[in-house]
């Protein structure tokens, strides 16, 4: 359950504070407040003088033992013309116990509910009429990710509901719904939130193939925000593969993206889609749920395998590269494939995390020069005008010259020369304001813009990955 309260229950509706001052909320407690008024907090849903306060509350949670939810269905069952934020979260037994009941049913009707606009419903499932759905704003159906005998919605169900969710704003959905179908089930049904004019996010959480389904049962136009989380203990590539929907025209963002990026650290990995004019992404992210993955996360197997994925997106307009991760883990053959798959990308930002190994933009730079396959005679991304990276550099690896042979030979071959350079770097020792300044004028060559910040150096007990082996210039 939430021993710490209803904010971490939230999540994804992380802007919005619900209920109004009430973060100590226990198991099988209750609590409420009137709009701008004090909370009022009882141990029990029994307690006579929160239960007369409840007609006035503004928000209401509920927290309840599993042979309470009858109380719970009778204090919902009456007037509550105030009440706008609505939290039910039912403590069940261990679902692995035979015994252990279904989620229970809680109806919930718009003439005892006029002003509800948000819902959380935990371990619990809500039956709603159509007027109480047409007036929701915020919806958060979940279960929790360990109780996998669990009774789940079945998806129809489901889309039928958010159907009628005409002013939905956000929408959360964890291991909550069942998608199998029968065998001898028609097409499955497809929802457009084309419509849904208020949507803003779409919050899915749950094993990659049932998140699939979900998305594959929907079509969501780019102006919604789409976050995917899964947790992985195998290769990350093929459980993002199966995150994404059955046609990609339902999620047209896979189509229409403008900006790719994929990162991974050790304790999760990225893989997000946006567009430039509005960076509201479709954002698929995988959580490490095993040690041998963790170790390969740390090594840079992952996120090598995550920029090899980027290749995936080929075919879409991007014009924005971003990459984070173990730099020196990627072969250059794999960084020049993934990049020359979008000829047109105007800039391409690298940060080597989470190391900053010395030898990093060194071992990259070559990347640049690499020929195009989709264009022979010709370097990758010749219309490249903006470059960041950001990791650890040591000095023998005498960066300006490095830099500045790149990017020369860039533009002997036809490339575009660069506007802005900007490098965010780490150094092997303190170095002085006119150490700064001459290594920025070395690079005044490069772009029109030249953006260099040499920071205090992170050591080697910090990341003792760091002395990785280095390019020196001969």
């Amino acid at each position: 359950m939430y021993p710490f309260g209803i904010d971490d229950m939230l999540g994804p509706f992380n802007t919005f504070e619900f209920p109004h001052g009430l973060h100590a909320i226990q198991q099988t407690s209750v609590g409420g407040a009137r709009f701008n008024g004090p909370k009022i907090v009882a141990q029990s849903i029994h307690d006579q003088a929160f239960r007369a306060s409840v007609p006035h509350f503004y928000t209401l949670s509920m927290f309840p033992a599993f042979e309470d939810v009858d109380v719970v269905r009778r204090v919902l069952d009456t007037s509550l013309p105030l009440l706008k934020h609505l939290c039910l979260d039912v403590e069940l037994l261990d679902p692995a116990d035979k015994d252990c009941p279904d989620p229970p049913v809680i109806t919930l009707l718009a003439r005892n509910l006029p002003a509800l606009q948000t819902l959380i419903a935990h371990h619990c499932f809500v039956r709603l009429d159509t007027a109480l759905v047409r007036n929701l704003r915020r919806l958060h159906l979940k279960h929790d990710r360990d109780m996998e005998e669990i009774e789940r919605l079945p998806i129809s169900h489901f889309l039928d509901v958010l159907r009628n969710c005409v002013r939905l704003e956000e929408l959360f959905v964890g291991n909550y719904l069942d998608v199998q179908r029968p065998s001898n089930a028609g097409p499955s049904p497809v929802v457009s939130l084309e419509h849904h004019n208020h949507l803003k996010l779409v919050t899915l959480e749950d094993e990659p193939h049932i998140i699939s389904r979900i998305l594959s049962s929907l079509h969501i136009p780019t102006r919604v925000q789409v976050i995917a989380i899964s947790y992985v203990s195998q290769d990350a590539v093929p459980a993002l593969e199966a995150m994404l929907p059955d046609n990609w025209n339902k999620l047209p963002i896979l189509r229409e993206a403008t900006t790719i990026r994929v990162d991974a650290s050790e304790a999760h990995c990225h893989c997000a889609v946006s567009l430039e004019k509005n960076e509201i992404p479709f954002d698929m992210e995988l959580r490490v749920d095993h040690p041998d993955f963790q170790r390969r996360c740390e090594s840079g197997a992952v996120f090598a395998g995550m920029v090899r994925y980027a290749e995936r997106f080929r075919g879409a307009p991007a014009r924005t590269l971003r990459f984070a991760g173990n730099v020196l883990a990627v072969p250059e053959h794999v960084w020049a494939t993934a990049i020359d798959a979008f000829p047109d990308v105007r800039e391409i930002s690298v940060e080597d995390i989470p190391n900053m190994s010395y030898g990093s933009l060194s071992a990259f730079l070559p990347t640049l020069l690499k020929r195009s396959a989709a264009a022979p005679g010709r370097v990758i991304c010749p219309s490249l005008s903006r470059f960041v990276f950001r990791g650890g550099f040591h000095e023998d690896e005498r960066l300006p010259e490095l830099i500045c042979r790149c990017f020369a030979q860039r533009a002997q071959s036809g490339a575009r020369p660069l506007e802005k350079l900007h490098l965010q770097l780490f150094p092997d020792r303190v170095w002085r304001a006119s150490e700064v300044a001459r290594f920025r004028q070395a690079l005044a060559c490069v772009a029109g813009t030249v953006v260099l910040e040499v920071n205090e150096p992170v050591t080697s007990a910090e990341h003792p990955e760091r002395h990785a082996p280095f390019i020196v210039l001969p």
